[in-house]
């Protein structure tokens, strides 16, 4: 299993759940089909941000022993939400969505979560 990447972002550490490509370079993430587990330690049901043109969730864990944020959309929140509270371990796991847009098929990696 490759490890995903914590970026270092001024005083926070930013968990990299989707594999994304900057500038050239690729940051990983989880990659699909394969698992992570984190502890919540803060906002049990994420800290809702009004960004863009729609709502997204800043959530708080305990990854590896670095306490570490990352960003969820609306319907991956749901999950997220629903699996456990503070102090409770969760798996995430990122899935491959296929998607039709403008006629074009397409692929989007979806974050999903369960309760350990």
């Amino acid at each position: 299993m490759v490890e995903p990447t914590i970026e270092k972002k001024g005083q926070y550490n930013n968990l990299i759940l989707k594999t994304k490509v900057v500038n050239g370079q690729v940051i990983q993430g989880v990659n699909p089909g394969e698992k992570i587990v984190v502890e919540k330690i803060k906002y049990a049901e994420g800290l809702k941000i009004e960004k863009f043109d729609r709502p997204s969730y800043i959530c708080n864990v305990l990854y590896k022993d670095t306490e570490c944020s990352f960003f969820l959309k609306e319907e991956e929140h749901k999950d997220f939400a629903a699996s456990g509270g503070v102090g409770d371990k969760i798996e995430l796991s990122i899935e491959n969505q296929e998607y039709s847009y403008n006629g074009e098929k397409k692929t989007k990696q979806v974050v999903k979560t369960v309760l350990v």
